[in-house]
């Protein structure tokens, strides 16, 4: 299918589009590429949190070495006050990673609706669904900190509220951290401050600051690709624009990259676009994503009886991803601190 393509567009420059050029011009160097994108900054400073195995065989896909990327590896995780030591997760220079996977950028904000009349193929990788979505509001800053220990993250979850604060370490000496908080049911500033007030945290210095939401899709009601039957005419939805984070974790990088590598597998299929639908769908049951989805619904209208299904999925998450050392012990004192709201 991909050698009937002569040339491709790819709308948006963050994460998803910018593996899927490294990607898709190192399998098919032959199609023509052009990736726009306007913002004023790419890889904007936020989500550095990410998973050193998995990272590194997606760029080894396309000739990076994940080290060249890596801000500090954490060692652990204080949750409510409860240390778990990690195995796997790091923190990333993401500004980097993208300019790198992809240096080549038009910087213009495109139009889908002018691709559909000239009936162009495009990639959608704006972060914006093209169905219906939800929108979890977040405040997010980097900040130089004291207080913290260096190489350790930190998140506080209180069951009233559909999200949670985090304190991510962006060094090995323990001075900057990436302090956030996303929450549906209230200012996530109220979370941001609990965790500053719960781990004693001073801040001395604030580099910069956004609040960018987070985007949520419906699984059931999600459409990967949009297009006509003759397919002249086909819009291809990747990473958040296509509903790829996790709607319990708010987690982005990974599965956006995930998502980049479902649609260059399906490309490359004699089944496009069937069974490039069918292998996505084949992902999100695997993820848990429909139930995971349904199960936060549930906690906006009922944050303390949900939240506990969906710390389920959360552990499930954090189990393959960070590989936490989470003995039965540990676990339960989460559990214990979660319900007793300390």
């Amino acid at each position: 299918m991909t050698e009937e393509i002569k040339e491709l567009t790819v709308a948006g420059a963050g994460i998803s589009g910018s593996y899927f050029y490294a990607l898709f011009t190192d399998k098919f160097p032959e199609t023509k590429l052009k990736v726009y994108d306007g913002a004023k900054r790419r890889g904007c400073t936020c989500a550095f949190g990410c998973f050193y195995t998995q990272l590194k065989e997606k760029l080894d896909k396309v000739g990076l070495n994940v080290e060249d990327y890596i801000l500090c590896k954490n060692k652990g995780l204080i949750l409510n006050g409860v240390y778990i030591p990690l195995r796997n997760q790091i923190s990333i220079d993401k500004p980097k990673l993208v300019k790198d996977l992809c240096p080549e950028v038009i910087k213009k904000n495109v139009s889908f609706s002018g691709f559909i009349k000239r009936g162009e193929w495009v990639i959608n990788a704006t972060g914006i669904p093209l169905c219906d979505y939800y929108v979890i509001p977040t405040k997010q800053y980097r900040v130089r900190l004291e207080g913290l220990e260096p190489e350790v993250n930190y998140i506080h979850v209180d069951l009233e509220y559909v999200g949670y604060a985090w304190a991510f370490s962006l060094d090995d000496e323990g001075e900057w951290f990436h302090l956030g908080a996303g929450c549906v049911n209230a200012d996530p500033e109220i979370l941001i401050k609990a965790l500053v007030k719960r781990y004693r945290i001073k801040v001395k210095r604030k580099a910069c600051q956004c609040c960018r939401p987070i985007r949520v899709v419906d699984p059931e009601k999600n459409q990967p690709v949009i297009g006509t039957e003759d397919l002249k005419i086909l819009i291809v939805s990747i990473g958040e624009a296509g509903g790829y984070v996790f709607p319990v974790t708010g987690e982005g990088i990974l599965p956006s990259m995930d998502s980049v590598d479902l649609l260059v597998e399906g490309m490359n299929s004699p089944f496009w676009p069937s069974g490039y639908v069918f292998i996505t769908k084949k992902y999100l049951k695997k993820w848990d994503y429909n139930k995971a989805f349904k199960a936060w619904k549930l906690m906006v209208k009922h944050p303390r009886t949900a939240w506990l299904k969906g710390f389920r999925f959360m552990l499930k998450r954090t189990k393959a991803r960070a590989q936490p050392v989470l003995t039965p012990l540990n676990l339960l004192k989460v559990m214990t601190r979660l319900v007793c709201g300390r």
